[in-house]
């Protein structure tokens, strides 16, 4: 199991590392998936005699005598739920579980963003100009295809954290077991070769144009997923600028150029 180090500062003191680490994030997510949590691995309407009989042709013939004494459609009727599915243990187990450290809020109009934030010293945000995701027109008489994100401005939403994982690659991603549709759509992105040596925790999202997002302290705003199971360390190095002196501010493009 590989080791990231992960460099911190800023204004408000934490007691602990656990402390520090537990207010942003959260790892692996299978810990702290509810949804995942409150299942059961077999269908809670089987009858229990079913749940403990360890004979699969006994179980195939109680099964086949339950749907008929209760007239259950068989393609309706799952014996197992997703507790069961391999791929979504797989991925929980990889996935860091980014959280909203404080309240904050974000007022998405035509073309800016307005915000709120309960403790400015936990989080920052920031916004990148619509151009940047838009495909260049062409001609006047014709739309350019291509332009997905229409519909959305983007917010950027940095952490004062960096993180160095030694090459590890790594995907950004929806906290979609968690928290699937609170209005902040992830935009997906993964660091790989030269560029997962370290990153900092700058997030970009989109919010769609005349609505508004509140997000409250401790929701899942997002996922970063590793290809293998790893173990976190606070480093003792302080975080060095740009990032820092950049932090609370308004963030440059220039990784856009």
């Amino acid at each position: 199991m590989k080791t990231i180090e992960y460099y911190y500062s800023g204004k408000t003191e934490f007691e602990e590392d656990d402390k520090l680490f537990n207010t942003y994030f959260s790892y692996p997510a299978l810990k702290s998936c509810d949804w995942f949590k409150a299942m059961t691995v077999l269908n809670p309407s089987l009858p229990e005699e079913y749940t403990k009989e360890t004979s699969e042709i006994k179980k195939s013939t109680f099964l086949n005598r339950f749907f008929e004494s209760n007239m259950i459609n068989k393609k309706l009727f799952a014996v197992k739920t997703a507790k069961s599915c391999p791929a979504i243990i797989d991925h929980l187990n990889h996935c860091l579980v980014i959280k909203a450290p404080c309240e904050f809020e974000i007022e998405f109009s035509e073309e800016t963003i307005e915000y709120e934030i309960s403790n400015s010293s936990l989080m920052s945000i920031s916004h990148h100009p619509p151009v940047q995701y838009k495909p260049k027109q062409k001609s006047k008489s014709f739309k350019t295809k291509g332009n997905i994100f229409g519909d959305y401005l983007n917010t950027k939403i940095v952490f004062p954290f960096i993180f160095k994982t030694k090459k590890i690659p790594s995907t950004f991603m929806q906290p979609f077991f968690h928290n699937p549709d609170n209005g902040l759509q992830v935009v997906q992105g993964s660091f790989m070769k030269d560029f997962s040596k370290n990153h900092t925790f700058q997030i970009n999202m989109f919010g769609k144009r005349n609505t508004n997002v509140k997000i409250k302290k401790g929701e899942a705003i997002a996922y970063i997923w590793y290809p293998e199971k790893v173990k976190f360390a606070r480093s003792s190095t302080p975080l060095s600028s740009p990032f820092m002196t950049a932090f609370g501010k308004v963030m440059t493009t220039d990784h856009f150029k």
